[in-house]
């Protein structure tokens, strides 16, 4: 017998250490009753819960129906091949061998440790038994712990809305979230190969450097870049994972689609401009007719004063035709500012009905320029506010009838296209034209092609702001000056269940 009476006084001397184990359980498979017990009163002292078996087939079955991280086998209780059992049974589980018969050899040994034994012990007592149960305890938590960890990581990779992937030193994937094996195209089976197998070709060049930045320096590196044949933006950080000596052994890249927030800033960046021309117009279009008023109220005061009538009258007709402008252009800044504001309810409305509405109210300008209009047999029906939307298209035969230059058979044609998943309607005109230089500015607040042409140049400005806030787009086409010119908008397809189709 190995184990010393006076062990079970060093019993009390373990209890400090039961907060340590954290009620980790214990498989105890010894024949022998007195050693059985000693080591079960040893380990239950330290906080251990214990599960003792004289029996190896009792002790197989209850390793069966529950795991045990630690076992503790004595090879006169079952043998190698108990050990053999367990490990086919649960390989994690940490066996610590312990031989209390003189009969053992060092084959016994060899064997016990070939077949996954974590230590092997042999003229053993309790308190040695405890420490390396100890150490297999702590293996245990480390493991545990370990898995905890890669679990909670794995758990925040999948579920970040981005792109994440691990590329090793060989440039080889190691590891992709759900979120980039999902990608349309991707293969689920990219993880060992390369990272340019299955990386967008249109950008590997530039992510092979920054990769090969990390490597070489240790140091994060983040950047934005749209190389992306479907014209997106990614904002890339690639971060360096490292070993225990400081290696840099892969590269963590996260890659998030922050094509939003580029139309955002674009579009920011547009509004700004706009707003800048708007500043430059407003001051401009508002003080000239109030620089109009003024001087003629001065040429007034003095035609009164000699009694000339009849300058006071042109004096009057003059400052009238100030206010009328200022007036005007006051009404369309407040038209401005109602749209998408002020709305009327959406209905259901065949698009044939407005172009006949418009063209009854612009039918005395038609016949005066002696314009010919044609319009498209047919019209589909679409879901808008008919108001706005006749101002708008007002707006837009407005225009091409002011434009017409002087062309001898004016000519306006009205139809539209049917696209996927939006109608794409068209006003096209054989007027006057617009140079390819300032086709992008003929939406731009109050601009006019020609600043003698009447009105304040904010129709096609107006038309715009409608067409966005119906989720539609607006263009304009011109083969250039004298060739005429294509207004087209779209707007979009609704189902019957008033849902936009996409």
């Amino acid at each position: 017998m190995y184990i010393r009476k006076n062990e079970r006084n060093r019993v009390g001397i373990m209890q400090h250490d039961a907060d340590v184990c954290d009620g980790i359980s214990v498989l105890l498979m010894e024949n022998d009753r007195d050693m059985c017990e000693q080591i079960e009163a040893a380990l239950r002292a330290s906080g251990y819960d214990v599960h003792a078996f004289r029996d190896a087939d009792d002790g197989l079955k209850a390793a069966k129906a529950k795991y045990f991280p630690i076992c503790i086998l004595d090879l006169n209780t079952g043998g190698l091949n108990v050990l053999k059992s367990l490990k086919q049974m649960h390989p994690e589980m940490h066996v610590i061998v312990i031989s209390s018969s003189c009969s053992t050899t060092k084959y016994d040994v060899i064997n016990a440790l070939n077949y996954g034994a974590f230590m092997y012990l042999e003229n053993f007592n309790c308190e040695e038994i405890v420490v390396n149960v100890k150490k297999a305890a702590s293996f245990y938590r480390m493991k545990k712990e370990k898995e905890e960890i890669a679990e909670r990581y794995r758990s925040l990779v999948e579920s970040m809305d981005a792109y994440v992937y691990l590329i090793d030193r060989d440039m080889r994937c190691v590891f992709a979230n759900r979120k980039m094996l999902s990608i349309p195209g991707m293969k689920n089976n990219i993880i060992g190969m390369k990272f340019y197998e299955f990386f967008n070709t249109y950008s590997a060049e530039e992510m092979e450097r920054n990769l090969r930045h990390v490597f070489k320096t240790g140091n994060a590196l983040s950047y934005v870049t749209s190389s992306d044949e479907y014209g997106r933006w990614f904002l890339r950080t690639l971060s360096p994972v490292k070993d225990s000596e400081g290696n840099v052994i892969a590269v963590t890249v996260i890659s998030r689609n922050i094509t939003a927030f580029k139309e955002v800033e674009k579009e920011l960046r547009r509004k700004n401009e706009e707003l800048e021309w708007f500043s430059y117009t407003v001051s401009h279009d508002l003080r000239s007719p109030l620089v109009t008023i003024e001087g003629f109220v001065s040429l007034l005061r003095k035609d009164l004063e000699r009694g000339d009538l009849a300058r006071v009258y042109a004096d009057l007709d003059i400052i009238e035709g100030g206010v009328r402008k200022l007036s005007a252009f006051l009404d369309d800044l407040l038209t401005l500012s109602r749209i998408g504001r002020v709305a009327n309810p959406h209905e259901y409305v065949n698009f044939g009905e407005i172009v006949e509405d418009v063209l009854k109210l612009l039918d005395a300008k038609i016949k005066e320029r002696g314009v010919d209009v044609i319009v498209a047999d047919e019209f589909p029906v679409v879901h808008v506010d008919r108001v706005r939307i006749e101002e708008m298209l007002q707006n837009i035969i407005e225009n091409s009838i002011k434009y017409m230059g002087e062309q001898k058979n004016p000519r306006i044609e009205i139809g539209y296209t049917d696209d996927e998943h939006e109608y794409v309607f068209f006003v096209r005109d054989n007027g006057i034209g617009i140079p390819a230089d300032q086709v992008d500015k003929v939406f731009q607040m109050f601009y006019r092609l020609e600043r003698r042409t009447e009105g304040t140049g904010a129709g096609l400005t107006i038309a715009k702001k409608i067409i966005e806030v119906h989720k539609g787009r607006i263009w304009i086409e011109s083969e250039g000056e004298g060739k005429g010119c294509t207004v087209l908008f779209t707007l979009p397809k609704y189902d019957q269940n008033n849902e936009k189709k996409s």
